[in-house]
């Protein structure tokens, strides 16, 4: 089977596309490459709000 990927355009093997429970067919809208683009980006354009995040999550004391 084969779906359309809304970013690139390209159609593409379900298995080039992530699952996702609440979509109709059970895989995501974008393909694998096109999401990792856009956490990459995402990640780049909002840096110092993910560092902020890392720090204080290593600042936390686990409990046991």
């Amino acid at each position: 089977m084969m779906k359309r990927c809304f970013r690139c355009k390209e159609v593409k093997p379900l298995s080039e596309i992530y699952k996702h429970p609440r979509m109709a067919d059970g895989h995501f809208n974008k393909c694998k490459s096109c999401s990792k683009s856009d956490s990459k980006g995402n990640r780049a354009a909002n840096i110092d709000r993910y560092r902020e995040y890392e720090y204080g999550r290593s600042e936390t004391k686990k409990q046991v």
